[in-house]
């Protein structure tokens, strides 16, 4: 079957990959990356890929597919922020009643038992040597890499987005009782969903969505904003 749809014995390949990572590394430097879809989580294979890594002593990263063009939050592949929390809590119940582990004690966007805070922390260079906060923010630069490092540690922009306290507006900021570890959920996210790079996460379970709506994330205003009329904001207001 796999070699009338694919045209190749793809899973062979991909065991033989993985028999030479095993023996190039030791289990503590392998990390596995699986996207919680819904059709992963409905079929149970995300559990048995966690319980696979967790056997083997590899670092798993179950993490939630980010909105972007080619994936929408709300599409059939699509899973809710409910359906999230469901899914983490099985991924730490299995965490704690078959491995023996604490399990994630947050969770949250964006991974089990992790969170991001490359915008606070990173840079990122694309191939042209342009500097942008991550790659969930292409369209915002700090200038390009000709221009220095110290100049683009400095840069304005970048002295305010690395302050979540200050740059991350809404629910996150000011009533989530996570937002001191998770800064505000993924800003690449949460910039795709709501057009507003400092809009709360609205795809986070921690969302009391029975009486916030998206909008609710987003400053009313862009007055006064650091990029008030940028070309790449365009808030869903």
């Amino acid at each position: 079957m796999e070699m009338i749809l694919t045209g190749g014995n793809h899973l062979s390949i991909s065991n033989q990959a993985w028999e030479n990572v095993e023996k190039m590394f030791p289990p503590e430097r392998i990390c596995v990356q699986c996207c919680i879809t819904r059709p992963v989580v409905e079929s149970g294979n995300i559990f048995e890929v966690f319980r696979h890594c967790r056997r083997k002593g590899y670092e798993p990263v179950m993490e939630f597919t980010k909105e972007g063009t080619g994936f929408l939050r709300e599409c059939a592949l699509d899973i809710t922020p409910a359906e999230m929390q469901v899914v983490l809590e099985e991924l730490r119940r299995i965490d704690r009643e078959e491995f023996g582990l604490s399990g994630a004690e947050l969770l949250g966007p964006q991974a089990y038992g992790k969170t991001c805070h490359m915008v606070e922390t990173s840079i990122h260079f694309k191939v042209d040597g342009t500097s942008i906060p991550c790659v969930g923010h292409q369209k915002i630069s700090y200038g390009h890499i000709g221009d220095g490092l110290e100049a683009i540690l400095q840069h304005p922009l970048r002295q305010a987005i690395k302050n979540p306290h200050d740059w991350v507006y809404g629910y996150c900021r000011d009533e989530c009782v996570h937002f001191e570890r998770c800064t505000g959920g993924c800003r690449g996210s949460a910039f795709d969903m709501s057009g507003c790079p400092r809009a709360s996460f609205y795809y986070c379970p921690h969302i009391p969505r029975e009486r916030l709506s998206l909008v609710d994330m987003i400053p009313p205003s862009c007055v006064s904003c650091p990029l008030e009329k940028h070309h790449a904001c365009n808030p869903r207001r």
